[in-house]
């Protein structure tokens, strides 16, 4: 009953994939706002609109003093929101006074870059400044220790056509990976899908010593089971792990390699890494599955992480974060780790002697070795695979449950296994959540879900056309600088092998129809002895034929032919694997039926 939607940092775009020589646009929370990069090589978030006209500024341009200009009319703005030129001004007199004038301000959002991402803050204003300021910013405490070590996690951002409810059930909802991502990876297959027991941890305060929660709160209670008792929150906060196994054959894992209670690092009065250090998540769940068997651990922390750990074995811990965050009405944007481990890569010579200590392991060995070499743009490739499997249906159901009302879920979701724990915890918590002002200081502020939530007039209406729900190069590509950046490079090189191919072919041709017209002499004129009795133009010829044969210039034109010929064909295979290649970044059609 205490959630704040405008009082947390939100994740809005990956810094690795961010263009900084050209404004972006962006959805938060229903506003339309423009990310760009200042003189001080900062990004910062506007209002996308000019206060001149309204025209958005991220129809504009990031000029070379480090400022963004409205393209409508040439004003420009600094990093501050302050205008600088307005150059319809009679005089720099009348210039000045216009700019100074509050009413030609940007309005700016505060903004940070950290751990890979940018982030924004939902409100504007001085208080909202400050408010961020004293506001940690939402991540694991892993990524925190990661990064702080001085390595890098690679994200992915896709903007979605379902709804960030629906969105947050997804990523809270281990059971589905098996069956929805077939084939994705080795471990996400239909054969590892079966029965789940998604089983919450029970989180303890400790008293002794204890100190509030962040001011900002969840409004959430500590695990599934009752999400709507008033539970005190407390940090730190030790976990009571239940032995009792979680799936066939996998265990429950110790976090951190530790048993019973436990902690960061094995600190038994700080968190798990793989929760916030600041703010307790809605649940906390242990599960098993084919990605860990070992058993895994699962926590989800409002508004935006859905946290995992994989235990892999004693000692061996892989850990990912997903992010969530409300778009629009109907619409979402999924920011995904790619990668974040400290396992260092596969050598050569570690494949190849696989091949004779361990033939079993060599196939997926290999496999990681070459995986861990490919291209960025490829994990990319592979992360919009994963987004287009669970697109149709996500967009579907979000369509149904609003046309029977969000609230009818306990009705309309029939879940009889303990594998949707997770997703009923969120449920309840959306239930009241999305129910909330916007901005409680307001009291003509909408619901949450009014900015948040598919409106019913949407899910009434005609369904967003398929080719549009898996819209790739909207979604990502032309959001993204490593996406473009190889895309160039593909088209560039699409149109060389193109050229090759051509050319290649021509001269093969060229060749074979010289040397079809030297064996056709030499057909010709084979009965002919010598050229007494031959016309002067059929006896030079056949000097000319048999002085080839004899210095086999015949035989070498013919097998260089057949060699431009065969890189011809090489040249034309490889350009339709790379013009295929090229419509992975656009939209590819996918349907389950087709994914055996």
């Amino acid at each position: 009953s205490c959630f704040l939607w405008l009082t947390h940092w939100y994740p809005v775009h990956v810094l690795d994939e961010l263009d900084p020589a050209r404004p972006h646009a962006i959805e938060l929370l229903g506003k339309q706002l423009v990310l760009w990069r200042d003189a001080q090589d900062d990004w910062q978030c506007f209002d996308d609109a000019c206060p001149h006209r309204l025209a958005p500024l991220s129809e504009g341009r990031v000029e070379a003093d480090g400022t963004i200009m409205c393209s409508y009319h040439g004003w420009k703005f600094s990093g501050d929101g302050a205008c600088v030129d307005i150059p319809q001004a009679i005089s720099e007199k009348q210039k000045a006074v216009a700019c100074s004038c509050k009413r030609a301000r940007a309005v700016r959002y505060p903004t940070r870059q950290a751990y890979g991402l940018v982030w924004v803050w939902p409100t504007s204003g001085p208080a909202a400044e400050v408010a961020a300021g004293a506001t940690p910013l939402p991540i694991t405490t892993a990524v925190k220790e990661f990064w702080d070590s001085g390595k890098q996690v690679k994200w992915f951002r896709r903007e979605l056509e379902y709804s960030y409810d629906i969105l947050v059930e997804n990523l809270v909802d281990p059971a589905h990976v098996p069956w929805a991502h077939h084939n994705l990876n080795p471990n996400t297959s239909r054969t590892k899908g079966g029965p789940m027991i998604v089983k919450p941890v029970k989180m303890v305060p400790n008293l002794e010593g204890s100190m509030p929660t962040s001011s900002a709160g969840n409004g959430m209670s500590n695990g599934a089971a009752d999400t709507s008792a008033d539970h005190t929150m407390y940090k730190p906060i030790v976990l009571e792990h239940n032995t009792q196994e979680v799936a066939p054959g996998a265990g429950t894992g110790a976090v951190n390699g530790a048993s019973g209670v436990v902690g960061s690092n094995g600190r038994a009065d700080a968190r798990p890494l793989y929760m916030h250090a600041d703010t307790d998540p809605l649940g906390n769940f242990q599960y098993g599955t084919a990605l860990a068997p070992a058993g895994a651990h699962m926590a989800f922390t409002p508004p935006c992480s859905s946290a995992c750990q994989y235990t892999l074995g004693p000692g061996h811990l892989c850990r990912s974060e997903l992010m969530a965050v409300p778009a629009s009405p109907g619409k979402s944007v999924a920011i995904t780790m790619l990668e974040m481990t400290d396992v260092p890569k596969l050598t050569a010579a570690e494949v190849f002697k696989s091949i004779f200590m361990d033939p079993g392991n060599f196939p997926a060995m290999l496999q990681r070795f070459l995986r861990e070499r490919r291209p960025l743009y490829e994990d990319h490739l592979q992360a919009n695979t994963l987004f287009d499997q669970d697109m149709v249906f996500l967009n579907a159901a979000d369509r149904v449950i609003t046309r029977k009302g969000k609230l009818s879920w306990p009705r309309s979701y029939y879940m009889p296994t303990p594998s949707d724990a997770a997703v009923m915890a969120a449920r309840r918590w959306f239930d009241k959540s999305l129910q909330l002002p916007l901005n409680p200081d307001d009291p003509t502020s909408p619901p949450a879900s009014s900015v948040i939530s598919l409106s019913a007039e949407s899910a009434a209406a005609a369904a967003v056309p398929r080719h549009q729900q898996m819209d790739r190069y909207s979604q990502h590509t032309k959001h993204c600088k490593i996406c473009q950046q190889a895309m160039q490079k593909l088209e560039q090189q699409l149109g060389i092998l193109k050229a090759a191919a051509l050319i290649c072919g021509a001269a093969a041709a060229g060749l074979v129809a010289a040397d079809a017209v030297l064996l056709s002499a030499a057909v010709v004129h084979s009965s002919v002895d010598g050229c007494e009795t031959a016309s002067g133009v059929a006896c030079v010829a056949q000097q000319l034929m048999q002085s080839a044969m004899g210095n086999g210039v015949v035989a070498a034109a013919g097998g260089v032919g057949v060699f431009l010929g065969v890189a011809a064909v090489v040249c034309a295979a490889w350009g339709k694997a790379v013009q295929e290649k090229l419509q992975q970044f656009t939209y590819v059609e996918f349907y389950h039926a087709d994914n055996n």
